[in-house]
């Protein structure tokens, strides 16, 4: 199998490549949630520079877990934090100086809503009320009360949070140059009791029942209600029934962690099969491809959650267990891994996801590996990064149906306004493909825009492979056929817009140049949505939050031409405060022109 993967793979380009893109076959949605990432919950982000990074390519979510969640003290050290670094051999308590305000702090500079990962292997719900309290409630409480005296008066309002990080792995041994890592041996043990011949693990039903001792506990401790999920599970979908069925009116959702493949050997020969492992379910863990397996879990969950819909996240996915340090890999190629995962994650339905991890800070060698999308040692994006990026600025929020009939071209294809936004991921290492692209149910205005991120520069720091992502310019075709060539090894974003037809549309055109305005963003408590209607239209302009359920209805009728400005005085339409975080602006002018803008909430 793997020798015809091989030989598949390595003729592309030698053959011709047909692309059909579908207008009027609707997948689904796709939201920008889906393009996010995260990291541990022990990371440093104070490095000078991220913060404008990080907004540069704009990730929209956070989510703070991993490991090191279960193994960190947020409370020790004054509040800065301790984490333990456990193995069988030794257990070293690693005194931090930046805690979860440090985290917490870089969200809001950087406008991206964050998760908290709670510690449940101690079994201290307690614990976890005070962090939650700690970080939503106001100086009148107890925890609020130190955070002020920290250093920040206003509450954080986080209201994403997970109990636990992959619990199911409890018992589950990491090998390290030091001796095993096994994970959760410390169960219902405090962290200043630990030893290193601890052997105590939490089971599935036990588990079960914390989840709703945790969600009670840390609800009654926070102002504004609470998005908690759990499990985090990778390897043992049997803990699905008991945490779903014990906690269907608790639990808000369910985190899914994926790791698509893994390798043990820094030969690069393996890379094709890395690169086709989404298609061919390899894994460290035989896990299928995850359109199979996202629908098994997603089945599971309606079956055993009753009246509840209860989402399923995939809030870490990575490259998988590759334990070994090499330039290609890291720098580069997992870009186009990364961005064909999330292909599979949009056709799978996958409403949210994060990418592990998003920084390390840590020197990059031959000893040491890292799967950061951004690298620390000197600071710059690498392929995965600019990937992100590229989903984020060009795609769109619908997905259609878009094929390829040749392996190893992998291609995804959205509705974005009225322009069709395409991406190409061209598999081989070796050769470049040409691609005849015929639309079906759709008339262009004969050309294309592309945008490309490509292997086209030396891989060592700040550019790590790739100058980011190039604009190709514009190509001719006719109004249902174009003819493309990808580069080899690249990741390519293609615009089709479409047929100008008369004065009204190329007003429209117009109005998309100039786009919804909204200022300030970031406010406070109010801020002016301004808006052209360039003929006689039904315009609906409405608020939602980060669920996509409509807060706020801020017009919603017929409207002369004309232009508009209104006034959102930050609450909802039962006329109640929304709590700070992020929220979205759409705007639909009869079938012509939707625009959505991401709206920040300070307080």
């Amino acid at each position: 199998m793997l020798m015809l993967i091989l030989f598949l793979l390595s003729v592309v380009g030698t053959q011709p490549a047909n692309i059909e893109v579908f207008r009027d076959s609707v997948i689904g949605t796709v939201s920008p949630f889906l393009f996010s990432s995260g990291d541990e919950m022990n990371e440093d982000l104070s490095h000078q520079g991220l913060d404008s990074l990080v907004s540069f390519v704009g990730i929209p979510l956070l989510r703070m877990g991993g490991i090191s969640s279960e193994y960190l003290d947020w409370e020790a050290n004054d509040y800065n934090g301790i984490w333990y670094i456990d193995v069988d051999t030794f257990m070293i308590p690693d005194t931090l100086n930046f805690g979860v305000d440090s985290l917490l702090q870089f969200c809001e500079r950087v406008g991206a809503e964050p998760i908290l990962t709670v510690n449940f292997q101690i079994n201290d719900p307690a614990k976890a009320a005070r962090m939650v309290e700690y970080c939503n409630g106001d100086t009148n409480t107890p925890m609020g009360k130190i955070r002020a005296q920290k250093g920040h008066l206003e509450s954080y309002n986080v209201t994403y949070w997970c109990i636990g990080n992959e619990p199911d792995i409890s018992s589950g041994a990491l090998p390290t140059p030091w001796g095993n890592w096994t994970f959760y041996r410390h169960f219902g043990i405090p962290f200043d009791k630990w030893t290193k011949t601890d052997s105590s693990f939490v089971t599935k039903e036990e588990f079960a029942t914390l989840v709703g001792v945790y969600v009670d506990s840390m609800r009654a401790r926070s102002p504004i209600p609470l998005k908690i999920g759990g499990i985090g599970g990778i390897g043992n979908l049997e803990w699905i029934k008991p945490v779903i069925s014990e906690n269907n009116d608790k639990i808000d959702w369910l985190d899914l962690h994926y790791y698509p493949c893994s390798g043990d050997t820094a030969d690069s020969n393996y890379y094709r099969d890395w690169l086709a492992a989404p298609d061919t379910g390899t894994g460290p863990w035989g896990n299928p491809p995850i359109e199979d397996l996202y629908k098994q879990v997603c089945d599971s969950v309606e079956k055993y959650s009753g009246e509840y819909n209860i989402p399923v996240h995939i809030f870490e996915f990575n490259s998988g267990i590759i334990m070994y340090y090499d330039a290609l890999w890291w720098n580069y190629l997992n870009g186009l891994f990364i961005a064909d995962v999330l292909g599979h994650f949009m056709k799978a339905g996958v409403p949210m996801s994060a990418v592990y991890c998003i920084y390390d800070k840590e020197p990059i060698t031959e000893d040491w590996w890292s799967g950061a999308i951004i690298r620390g040692d000197t600071l710059s994006m690498r392929a995965a990064c600019w990937v992100l990026k590229l989903y984020l600025d060009c795609f769109g929020d619908t997905l259609i149906k878009t094929t390829s009939d040749v392996f190893g071209l992998n291609v995804y294809g959205s509705t974005r306004d009225d322009t069709l936004a395409i991406v190409v991921i061209n598999k081989s290492l070796d050769s470049a493909c040409t691609a005849t692209i015929n639309l079906q149910g759709f008339m262009s205005n004969d050309t294309i825009q592309a945008w490309d991120i490509t292997n086209d520069t030396i891989l060592a720091a700040p550019w790590n492979g790739t100058k980011g992502i190039i604009y190709r310019g514009k190509y001719s075709g006719d109004s249902t056929t174009f003819t493309y060539t990808f580069p080899k090894a690249s990741v390519t974003m293609l615009w089709i817009e479409p047929k100008e037809s008369g004065v009204e549309e190329i007003q429209s055109q117009e109005f998309k140049l100039q786009g919804l305005e909204v200022f300030p963003n970031p406010f406070n408590s109010t801020t002016s949505i301004r808006y052209l209607v360039s003929s006689p239209e039904h315009v609906e302009l409405k608020i939602y939050n980060l669920m996509g359920q409509s807060v706020k209805t801020l017009m919603n009728g017929q409207q002369k031409v004309g232009t508009y400005s209104i006034t959102w005085d930050n609450r909802n339409d039962k006329n109640r405060l929304m709590p700070s975080g992020i929220y979205f602006c759409k705007l639909k002018i009869g079938n012509k022109f939707s625009q959505t803008n991401k709206l920040l909430i300070l307080k």
